[in-house]
């Protein structure tokens, strides 16, 4: 198992994004018809308890780096899994706002302390190579959590209780926590190993190059680098978030909209891994151009969908889904590419924070745009506008910035 333990950290990765990413974020709305019906939440309250929690992760990104520092991966990743577990134990115990809005922290410091940072900081330590398919691989965890979790959730709550859900996936975070308390590790120097190397075939040495040295980049290209981010944030964390309600709204029944959200979960899941080995076979750039076309037609598919033709609905949750893999394993790799060698850590934890503010401020943007113009329409051609500007700024910034390493 030694000489190949990278696979049993991208392992843990993918466990901890499951827990971590997937419980508390990607598979909880399967939990809000049940909340909100609760007399002393209602739909104020649980929209309350998404932002609570959304605020606490970009919060506990901004210490991320100093929190990694003082514990360490391997304890910082084990406790933050703790952390979601008690958030949801504080859930099955909430009858009202307060406890919730506790388990929402909990959550919340969960999801900051123990996401993507940690995830891309550890793939980065244990890989020189094939670095993109352990990055996808590690993101299929919250992607899996979105298709099995609910089915789980449903059932127990139809059968038995919902305190008893929120229970479960607790006992699943802890069991999770103590898996990587148990095997990851800090680095390969910990086990007297190196890095994992991808040993290139003549072809693969012909056709790409495997490393890149970042350049330094001017404040100017950075903020628009950033910018950049913040709109690949609010296409990711924003457009499925009200996907279903933009088809019911267009004249769509409630059977085929939840379908197409199915449909764009499954798309997204399998894409992760697959953008992971794009990113290692071809230049970063040219994957993250395919990607966004990818992205870019789902949404254009979408805004078609307003004139109720199915087609144009199921083209652009696959495709749509299929470019949501840029908002992980797309944010990951672009922030090692580019993170400066002194500062990192502050680089990879400053790229996720700017991509959670940028998912913040989408999910607040599509309802007064309705109230405003009367559809949800709109939403979409901004995020058609958004998707053709990210690509044009980060393809740049990836084919300017970086200096080339023949392998």
């Amino acid at each position: 198992m030694k000489d190949h333990y990278e696979k049993v950290i991208t392992l843990c990765c993918f466990l901890f994004i499951f827990a971590n990413i997937g419980l508390p974020s990607t598979s909880f709305s399967v939990y809000q018809p049940y909340i909100v019906a609760m007399p002393a939440v209602g739909n104020t309250g649980g929209s309350i308890i998404l932002a609570v929690r959304t605020l606490t992760t970009i919060v506990a990104m901004l210490f991320v780096d100093r929190y990694f520092n003082l514990l360490g991966a391997r304890m910082g990743v084990c406790f933050a899994t703790i952390l979601t577990a008690m958030g949801f134990f504080a859930y099955s115990i909430a009858t009202a706002m307060p406890m919730f809005i506790i388990g929402a922290i909990l959550a919340g410091a969960g999801y900051g302390f123990g996401g993507m940072v940690g995830m891309t900081m550890l793939v980065n330590r244990w890989y020189e190579g094939d670095r993109g398919s352990a990055i996808g691989f590690a993101t299929v965890g919250s992607g899996v959590a979105s298709i099995v979790i609910p089915v789980i959730v449903v059932a127990i709550i139809s059968n038995i209780s919902l305190q008893i859900a929120f229970i479960v996936e607790a006992y699943m975070a802890l069991i999770i926590a103590a898996i990587i308390g148990v095997f990851l590790r800090n680095d390969p120097s910990a086990m007297g190993m190196q890095k994992h190397k991808h040993i290139a075939t003549a072809a693969e040495k012909a056709h790409r190059v495997t490393h890149h040295k970042p350049i330094p980049m001017p404040n100017r290209t950075r903020n628009r680098f950033f910018l950049a981010l913040a709109a690949v944030g609010g296409i990711c964390m924003g457009a499925l978030t009200y996907l279903s309600v933009y088809l019911t709204t267009s004249g769509y029944n409630d059977f085929f909209a939840a379908a197409m959200l199915s449909v764009a979960g499954v798309s997204l899941t399998i894409s992760k891994y697959a953008t992971g080995k794009l990113f290692d076979k071809i230049d970063t750039a040219r994957a993250t151009a395919i990607m966004f076309g990818l992205q870019t037609a789902g949404i254009l598919c979408l805004c078609a969908a307003v004139v109720v033709n199915p087609l144009f609905a199921i083209a652009g949750s696959v495709f749509f889904g299929a470019g949501m893999a840029l908002g992980t394993v797309g944010t990951s790799e672009w922030s090692l590419e580019l993170a400066p060698e002194h500062g990192r850590g502050k680089f990879i934890k400053n790229c996720q924070v700017v991509y959670v503010i940028g998912g913040l401020v989408m999910n607040f943007l599509p309802g007064p745009l309705k109230d405003l113009l009367g559809s949800y329409f709109y939403t979409y051609v901004i995020l058609l506008v958004l998707s053709v500007a990210a690509m044009v700024i980060v393809v740049a910034t990836l084919n300017r910035w970086r200096a080339p390493i023949e392998a």
